[in-house]
Parts: C-alpha cells; sequence; structure tokens
C-alpha cells in the first residue's frame, strides 16, 4: 500500500493537469489532497479516476474553501464527522480503505479562534483510536515547536506531543534524525525566509509497524507545482 499526501495550492487551476501527472508518477494506491477547491473538482476527481484510484470521498467545500479529498483504488467507507470536524468541517475526513486500516485525512485550521480547541479534540479523538489500524495524514499546518522549524514556536506543538504520547508514531521522524522543510514563508522578491515541516503521517502502533518508508518527494515544490512538498508513505500488505 502506498499513500501519498499533498497540499496542491488553491486547487491547482491552470496546474491541474501536470498536478495529477506528478501524482500518477508516484503510483499511488491512495491519495490524501488538501486545498481541495470546488471549481476543480469534478475535474480532479475524473482525472484521478482515470488513472485508477476510482474510489472517492470529499468535505464538500464551497466556493473559495479549502477542503480534503481522499481517491483511492480500493472501496472506501466514510465515517461519520467526529469531533475535530464539527469545529472545523475541513479538518477530518475520515475513511475505512477495505480491510485494511481507517484513514483520518487532516487539514489543520490557521484561526486562532479555532485552533486550540480543533487540535484539543484530535488528541481525544487519535487516544480513542490508537489500538485500531489507524492512519492520521495530511497538512496539518502544525509541528512541534523549535524541531520542526528553526526557532520557531508552534501554537499546536503540545497537541502533536499528546498524539505521540498516545501510542501514534511519526512515520518520518522515526527514521529521520535532521529536518527536511515541506513549505516555506518567502519575502520581498520570492525570497525563501524559514522552512517548515508541517505535513506529516502518524500511525498507530500496529499500523506503523508495518511501514516501510515515508520521505518527502520535494521536485513539486522546488518546481512550483505547489507551494508544498509532498508525503509518500509506503506499507508492506499481505
Amino acid at each position: 500500500m502506498k499513500v501519498l499526501s499533498w497540499n496542491i495550492r488553491q486547487g491547482g487551476g491552470s496546474r491541474l493537469d501536470a498536478i495529477v501527472s506528478a501524482i500518477a508518477g508516484h503510483q499511488p494506491d491512495l491519495v490524501v489532497i488538501n486545498e481541495l477547491r470546488a471549481r476543480t473538482t469534478p475535474e480532479l476527481v475524473a482525472a484521478l479516476h482515470a488513472r485508477g484510484l476510482c474510489f472517492h470521498e470529499h468535505t464538500a467545500p464551497l466556493s473559495a474553501e479549502n477542503g480534503t479529498l481522499i481517491a483511492a483504488r480500493a472501496p472506501l467507507r466514510r465515517r461519520r464527522a467526529g469531533t475535530p470536524a464539527r469545529v472545523f468541517a475541513h479538518g477530518l475526513l475520515e475513511v475505512d480503505v477495505g480491510d485494511w486500516a481507517t484513514v483520518g485525512a487532516v487539514y489543520g485550521p490557521l484561526s486562532r479562534a479555532t485552533l486550540r480547541t480543533f487540535w484539543d479534540r484530535m488528541v481525544g479523538h487519535a487516544s480513542r483510536r490508537a489500538r485500531r489500524r489507524y492512519l492520521l495524514i495530511g497538512d496539518f499546518n502544525a509541528g512541534e515547536s523549535f524541531v520542526d522549524a528553526n526557532a520557531y514556536k508552534f501554537m499546536s506543538s503540545d497537541y502533536l506531543v499528546a498524539i505521540r504520547g498516545a501510542g501514534f508514531v511519526d512515520l518520518w521522524r522515526a527514521s529521520n534524525a535532521e529536518t527536511e522543510h515541506t513549505w516555506f514563508s518567502f519575502g520581498r522578491g520570492g525570497v525563501a525566509l524559514n522552512g517548515f515541516r508541517i505535513d506529516h503521517a502518524l500511525a498507530s502502533q500496529s499500523l506503523a509497524s508495518e511501514a516501510t518508508r515515508c520521505y518527502y518527494s520535494h521536485v513539486e515544490r522546488e518546481t512550483r507545482l505547489s507551494d508544498h512538498s509532498a508525503l509518500l508513505v509506503e506499507f508492506v500488505t499481505a
């Protein structure tokens, strides 16, 4: 099982064909897309379907809202929205992927008004699912302070640490001591300022034991297909 997670920036727009080609080039079995937009959703879903990712669920964003999509080769069964999604509608999309595992696609809120409440609910939500085969993956817009960004304190840091403490494994950090950045802030003239690792895959212990590789593909960001790098996770399956 190969899972790809990517924030495609504002629905992809004119970049959509190149985005779909980049996704197809990784040959994933399941795709999590952040910043899904209403205008390009039908085209994106159809293009992924044409490449074998025939099953999908999404959070139905309106207008310029940033939504979340899960597309897969295996049938999906959508789960009822949990408490984090009631705080931020596009923040958590949960599906059962055949009989393999449950995937929670995450898109962390940026608004201070909802951020702490959302992540507080996420800690409880994840804790209650730690003994299942469960994967939290996506653009968290969050990280561990002074670890996932240089000299930067995330408001969400303590919550991510608490999710790991509840029994989840940061699959990329488990095999990487140094930090890779998946998104950069920019100054005047497009000069890169600070780098952040805000795209994550956190797996319950039982599922983490089957992960064989977790890595970032930075070429998508470096060639400006998006402002985020893509995250890929490979699992051994029977």
